[in-house]
């Protein structure tokens, strides 16, 4: 319970109706700077209102793991971590609040007319209101197979037009080689604290792959492939529209199966996926072009 957040999950889940969808979503894809890339976008704070500069007013996302390299970056929404539960209507919980954007917008319009007066040489200078954006940057996101349809659902529920979509890429090999030593150093981690069952059932007995050649395979292999069909077509935009029983319960709260859970097999089989730039990015564009 130390590295969660339960009453501000609990808050926030209460809330959600009330709260924004972001502005921009970095999707991935993992290792290929997605961290430093959301660390400039909450970097992009309000100057003071006197200055004559257009400046920005970034408010971060609520991650529910108190982990300083996750905080103020990814919400983990849509690949499972809030017990499974990945309903669309509820991903503005990890947003601010809908009176956060309208009170700051008030007050930075006081501060204009208080700062705004003329200027040196007689200049009256330009009075500005810092542009308000929230953003979510997930680096499972990209290649998820059931995140495009959820996160166009978030939108349409919503009736909001589709966020800006980043998706951030590298050299594949060097992806790949980063992508396996965080893995493994995760894994080490995870061993230390007494982490040290594999649930077979849902990666089979080759996972975890104990090399890259090993881990290339096992992406490839019969069933991976066919989780990642099945997992595709778990989740249409058409099933989420009409509360299918396939991905919802009787209250309309839509939740990943364990399987699908963060990616169909594990972790490791992102490796042979991640490289996919175009395949990966074109599922989004499918989708959202269908919403």
């Amino acid at each position: 319970l130390s590295l969660l957040r339960p009453l501000e999950i609990i808050y926030r889940y209460l809330t959600s109706s009330y709260r924004v969808l972001p502005d921009i979503i970095v999707l991935g894809e993992v290792r290929c700077g997605t961290t430093s890339l959301c660390q400039h976008l909450a970097s992009l704070q309000p100057q003071q209102p006197h200055q004559q500069k257009q400046f920005m007013n970034c408010q971060t996302p609520f991650c529910l793991w108190s982990h300083p390299e996750l905080d103020h970056k990814e919400t983990f929404y849509f690949v499972g971590h809030y017990l499974g539960y990945v309903t669309p209507k509820h991903y503005t919980m990890c947003f601010p609040l809908k009176f956060t954007k309208w009170f700051m917008s008030i007050q930075y319009h006081i501060k204009n007319i208080i700062f705004g007066g003329g200027g040196g040489g007689g200049k009256r200078q330009q009075k500005r209101t810092p542009s308000f954006f929230t953003f979510d940057g997930c680096a499972q996101y990209l290649n998820s197979p059931t995140a495009p349809y959820l996160i166009a659902e978030a939108y349409r529920i919503h009736n909001q037009k589709p966020p800006i979509l980043i998706s951030c890429i590298r050299d594949p090999i060097q992806q790949t080689l980063s992508w396996w030593s965080y893995e493994n150093n995760a894994m080490e981690w995870g061993e230390s604290i007494g982490l040290t069952t594999w649930n077979t059932n849902l990666r089979s007995e080759n996972y975890p792959p104990k090399s890259i050649q090993q881990a290339l395979e096992f992406t490839n292999d019969k069933f991976v492939n066919e989780q990642y069909k099945y997992a595709e077509k778990y989740f249409t935009l058409d099933s989420l529209k009409d509360d299918h029983d396939c991905c919802s319960n009787s209250s309309g709260r839509v939740k990943l199966p364990h399987w699908a859970m963060t990616w169909p097999g594990g972790q490791l089989t992102g490796i042979g996926r991640n490289g996919k730039f175009s395949s990966n990015i074109n599922r989004f564009e499918k989708v959202f072009h269908e919403a």
